[in-house]
């Protein structure tokens, strides 16, 4: 694989990104929800909207991709220590 090649693959992967990012906003704006925010108190009821099964779908994607794209540019020896030490 050349460096084009791999270029390709991460833009792919950013994309998937953006595309649910994009649905998950689409999704919160046609129910007049707001996504949860992290940085606010863990509750039942802010956790709903994430609960619909088109945001999960998003979501799915989003955290497969990300881990791709993290698998991708990390140093392989890195992810072989963080998977060791992951006990």
């Amino acid at each position: 694989m050349n460096t084009q090649d791999a270029v390709k693959d991460l833009r792919a992967l950013s994309r998937l990104i953006n595309t649910s990012i994009d649905q998950i906003e689409n999704g919160m704006l046609s129910r007049g929800q707001t996504y949860p925010l992290l940085s606010e108190p863990y509750s039942t009821e802010a956790e709903k909207p994430r609960m619909a099964p088109d945001i999960l779908a998003a979501g799915s994607i989003i955290i497969a991709a990300a881990a791709q794209l993290i698998a991708s540019v990390r140093i392989p020896v890195t992810s072989i220590l963080v998977t060791a030490i992951q006990v």
